[in-house]
């Protein structure tokens, strides 16, 4: 059985997705600004540590074209292999960054782009001025997504969403990460780097990619109007910020010494847990006015059946009610009294055999047969 989509709510997400892409593209615009004007808080964006590289913002815009161009316009050719060409140059420098790193043998097509700031901060870092493994990793994920979204088939949605899925999760590590300070997570930086600001893009990435297409793949499930979507439209966004949002007040008080580690640990919990009866009690009470508008609706058909059939049953004419082959799905009292036949007598019997005369018989079938005919033909016009 197919599930009933809520489609104001899908054209809510798409619209969404648009928004999203907007900030896509402008995010690594502002970076470029930032090297080419020498602008340290356009490239850095509040990163601590690093700053997006000149190669990363023009891969972030190569996807964020691509995610344009295939979803904004699907009925139109040039507009989707203009998002394909851009896909695929991203799996292309994407690939050609691995394939440096393991074979010692590349185009240096990251080196190209303010190789002469570039060389100074790296030196300043002690650090390599190249694409780095990781973002390429993420990267190739979003090509290898766009060129799926662009075959336009279930299974490629599906795929694809899982794929941008270990995106988000990706990004969502690093942002966590820049959020609580993690010492061993800023000396990692230095072998698997990733700016504030390209894990802002990434996260932004996976939400523009899964909002663009709500109908599709694992978004289908999320957006109908059952009681099982609205639960999950509640408790993912829940799963994402609480958690979040309460290590972050955990370690902000042990930060300003309010508090030891171990009764940090305490409040933590005691936080999840009335979050967790809270989201509960909330859902309970969403699904039992959904329940109870169901049984309401329920019962007013339940009540329109029985006028019906009380006004069926005591109709004071003969109602006969046939199904397309003419046999008979009801049959009223009156009928029963005027033609002599019981309902449980005729009921399923074609009627024809009951009231029509033998040599008029035929006559009937094929005037029934015309009737359907002329009626199908009528509705599909």
């Amino acid at each position: 059985m197919l599930l009933p989509p809520d489609h104001s709510l899908q054209e809510k997400y798409k619209r969404w997705s648009y928004y999203l892409q907007v900030v896509l593209i402008l995010l690594p615009i502002l970076v470029l600004l930032g090297w080419q004007f020498e602008i340290p808080v356009l490239r850095r964006m509040g990163s601590p540590v690093i700053g997006m590289a000149p190669i990363t913002a023009v891969c972030l815009l190569l996807g964020a074209f691509s995610l344009l161009f295939i979803h904004s316009k699907p009925d139109k050719r040039s507009y989707q292999k203009t998002g394909l060409i851009f896909a695929v140059i991203l799996l292309l420098i994407s690939l050609n960054r691995f394939f440096g790193e393991f074979t010692g043998w590349d185009l240096p097509l990251d080196t190209l782009l303010y190789a002469e700031q570039m060389n100074i901060l790296s030196a300043q870092k002690n650090s390599i001025n190249r694409l780095s493994l990781n973002n390429s990793f993420c990267f190739l994920l979003i090509a290898i997504s766009l060129v799926l979204a662009y075959k336009k088939t279930e299974k490629c949605y599906r795929i694809a969403q899982y794929l941008i899925l270990m995106l988000g999760l990706i990004s969502l590590m690093y942002l966590l990460s820049y959020l609580y300070q993690n010492p061993r997570f800023l000396g990692m930086m230095r072998i698997m780097p990733m700016a504030l600001n390209s894990a802002a893009g990434f996260f932004i990435f996976s939400f523009a990619f899964f909002y663009a297409w709500p109908d599709r793949g694992l978004m289908r499930q999320i957006t109908t109007r059952l009681s099982g979507s609205l639960t999950a439209r509640v408790l993912l966004p829940a799963a994402i910020l609480l958690p979040s949002f309460f290590g972050l007040l955990r370690l902000w008080g042990y930060w300003r010494g309010f508090y030891d580690n171990e009764f940090g640990v305490t409040i933590l919990s005691l936080f999840t847990i009335i979050t967790i009866i809270g989201i509960a009690w909330f859902t309970a009470v969403s699904l039992n006015k959904r329940e109870l508008e169901q049984l309401r609706i329920r019962k007013q058909l339940v009540d329109r059946q029985q006028e019906i059939n009380a006004i069926f049953q005591n109709a004071p004419d003969a109602v006969v009610i046939l199904d397309s082959k003419g046999l008979v799905v009801k049959w009223n009292p009156e009928a029963t009294r005027l033609f002599g036949w019981k309902e449980h007598e005729v009921v399923g019997g074609d009627l024809g055999d009951y009231i029509i005369p033998e040599e008029l018989r035929e006559k009937h079938r094929s005037s029934l047969a015309n009737y359907n005919r002329e009626g199908k033909k009528y509705n599909h016009r």
